[in-house]
């Protein structure tokens, strides 16, 4: 499998693109992504799942304009400003219920870093 094979950024929405070895392979995947597809929790981007065919599944998800939490630590660092402390804890514990809530549903977030982590124009924190 290939994570992404592309990824194409239109307006409020991302489209990644997945491409399996095989249709087994694909939809053992795409029944994952088809329960995600139906979890709502408030710092979870949401999700829609479109089969392309036998091999290939995209993933439309909310985009952010491009918001990460590694953005946001650089242009700290490059500002040479502190964190704001309450800023900290609220993402941190944002990020906490949100991996409670995937833990609960048995699922895994494999790919946590701060280049994933969307921060909104509320300063939420995006899973």
């Amino acid at each position: 499998m290939e994570i992404p094979a592309n990824s194409t950024t239109q307006d409020l929405v991302s489209v990644e693109t997945y491409n399996f070895d095989t249709e087994e392979e694909k939809n053992k995947f795409l029944g994952l992504f088809e329960v995600l597809e139906h979890l709502s929790f408030p710092f979870l981007a949401s999700l829609t799942i479109k089969s392309e065919d036998v091999k290939t599944i995209c993933v439309e998800h909310e985009n952010f304009s491009g918001n990460t939490v590694e953005l946001f630590i650089q242009k700290q660092i490059m500002l040479k400003e502190a964190i704001d402390e309450q800023k900290l804890l609220d993402f941190a514990s944002q990020g906490a219920l949100t991996l409670a809530f995937l833990h609960k549903h048995e699922l895994i977030h494999g790919q946590i870093s701060p280049l994933n982590l969307s921060i909104t124009e509320d300063d939420t924190l995006r899973f």
